[in-house]
């Protein structure tokens, strides 16, 4: 088997397919995250515009719909689309600049908080909708970005809304002036407040579930893959110390719990030094790399190897006796001398020796003794001349 030096594949990314192209958007930079505070209002900022639009154009909201603070919404709604247009232009120019921007990300945060408090004060701060769209971008802004630059937006944002709502009982503005009357009290409300309502409600809804989701999705799939990382010996691809004693005592508790077999094997290649003596230790890599995906592609799906540390291999083989475990030792070791590894034009060459022990029925042993006992057998392979392998000779505690 021939195989050259290339560097092993990285874990592969738990990312949703659809955004592994854009990047896990929690890495972003903060200049690159503004982009998602202030560019999803654009097309809710359309909808309401509409819909502004639609009860200016109605002769039946007359009754509760204030015009005059209508027709003042209508211009704060073209004064936002406005804003964040100007705020997109802006940030196109300077993502592509050095620097933190840290002005500009303020900025952001604090204009959307703003006027997240301005719209609710012209429906009225205690609306399902304004509360949902409020903790919702509230959410984003603290998910995105450092906990004291998000505080400081939250806290102008609130006090928008306890500033306004102070005026208001003080008799200086009116509460929800878009209303020019109760909406209903006590009686059945007006389909116009009703679907109103509905309608504002299930769209910002269905953003927070959607954004609260991939949020989700995103932080799980990202803790998994530093697990995963944690857990992984970046040179073979295959698990490091760390991974294998976490698996083997997991393997060992279900074993001893189900009264399965279950054995290891302590692989080691032979001579190693010498060809990092010989031919560097990029060399070396390459043929601990290539090692590790001989190794790899001989074991079943349930079993696991890793590098426990230097030359040395550690397998878990759950289900597999002291026999199994020889024959799965001698399979390995004859794919790594047949192995060829070809690196600056030198054909390189290894051989490995192993050692296997198992778990004996109604002999309890832990994960430490078992890897002392395979460990033991691996020395008497290289006392008997190497490329070999050895079973435990006494597998009692």
């Amino acid at each position: 088997m021939h195989l050259s030096g290339s560097p092993t594949r990285p874990p592969r990314s738990r990312m949703p397919r659809a955004l592994r192209t854009l990047g896990n958007p929690l890495e972003w930079t903060d200049i690159q995250k503004t982009i998602l505070i202030f560019f999803p209002p654009i097309p809710f900022t359309l909808f309401y515009l509409y819909r502004v639009n639609g009860l200016l154009a109605d002769p039946t909201v007359e009754p509760y719909i204030s015009r005059p603070a209508l027709a003042t919404t209508h211009s704060f709604l073209v004064g936002i689309l406005s804003a964040f247009s100007g705020l997109f232009v802006l940030w196109f120019v300077l993502r592509r600049r050095e620097g933190t921007h840290d002005l500009f990300v303020r900025a952001v945060i604090h204009s959307w908080f703003v006027l997240m408090g301005l719209g609710a004060y012209l429906v009225g701060p205690f609306s399902t909708p304004v509360l949902i769209g409020y903790q919702a971008g509230g959410m984003a802004v603290f998910l995105l970005f450092d906990v004291r630059r998000a505080a400081q937006g939250g806290l102008v944002g609130l006090l928008v809304i306890v500033g306004t709502t102070i005026l208001e009982r003080a008799g200086l503005l009116l509460y929800g002036p878009v209303f020019s009357s109760v909406v209903f009290a006590g009686e059945r409300p007006p389909d116009v407040w009703v679907y109103l309502n509905l309608a504002f409600t299930v769209v910002l809804t269905a953003a927070v579930l959607a954004g609260t989701g991939l949020a989700m999705a995103l932080a799980r799939a990202r803790q998994e893959e530093i697990n995963e990382l944690l857990a992984t010996d970046v040179l073979t691809g295959l698990a490091n110390r760390r991974g294998l004693e976490d698996m083997l005592e997991r393997e060992i508790t279900r074993a001893q719990r189900f009264d399965a077999p279950l054995a290891v094997v302590m692989l080691d290649l032979d001579h190693f030094k010498r060809v990092n003596d010989t031919h560097g230790h990029r060399a070396g890599d390459a043929v601990l790399q290539a090692v590790g995906e001989v190794v790899a592609s001989h074991l079943r799906e349930v079993d696991a190897a890793g590098r426990y540390g230097g030359e040395e291999l550690l397998l878990v083989l759950p289900e597999a006796e002291l026999s199994g475990a020889r024959a799965a030792a001698e399979r390995v070791c004859a794919a790594i001398r047949a192995l060829v590894v070809e690196h600056d034009e030198h054909a390189l060459r290894v051989t490995a020796s192993a050692g296997c022990a198992a778990l004996v029925p109604g002999q309890p042993r832990s994960g430490e003794q078992l890897v002392r006992a395979a460990d033991a057998a691996l020395y008497r392979a290289k006392e008997r001349g190497r490329d070999r392998v050895e079973v435990e000779t006494d597998p009692a505690p």
